[in-house]
């Protein structure tokens, strides 16, 4: 049997060896920069510590006598029963607006 030289391949290089060392010579430059500008020869200043006060004060407000709302309706006939809904869910929004359960009223 004869070979034929033609029919043999060459050898490739392994396609992991050029993206390796891409990668390598971009490690290298990163820590050459970090080396080269991440360690400057500067006088480091003293700080004097600081305090801070936090003052608190109770405000008495008086009564709410105005309130604005906006609401944005869907008019459409679909939307009819929950437009009752909302019609009778108004007044409570504004009642819990004006007098919120949160607040004690004896208390000053």
């Amino acid at each position: 049997m004869v070979r034929n030289t033609h029919d043999r391949q060459r050898p490739r290089l392994h396609a992991a060896r050029p993206v390796a060392a891409r990668f390598l010579l971009s490690v290298m430059a990163a820590l050459a920069t970090v080396g080269t500008f991440g360690c400057l020869q500067r006088p480091i200043e003293t700080l004097e510590p600081r305090t801070t006060t936090t003052i608190v004060e109770r405000l008495t407000q008086s009564a709410v006598d105005k309130i604005d709302i906006l609401l944005a309706i869907d008019n459409s006939i679909s939307m009819a029963d929950k437009q009752d809904i909302l019609a009778l869910a108004v007044p409570d929004l504004v009642e819990g607006l004006v007098n919120p359960p949160c607040v004690d009223p004896t208390d000053p």
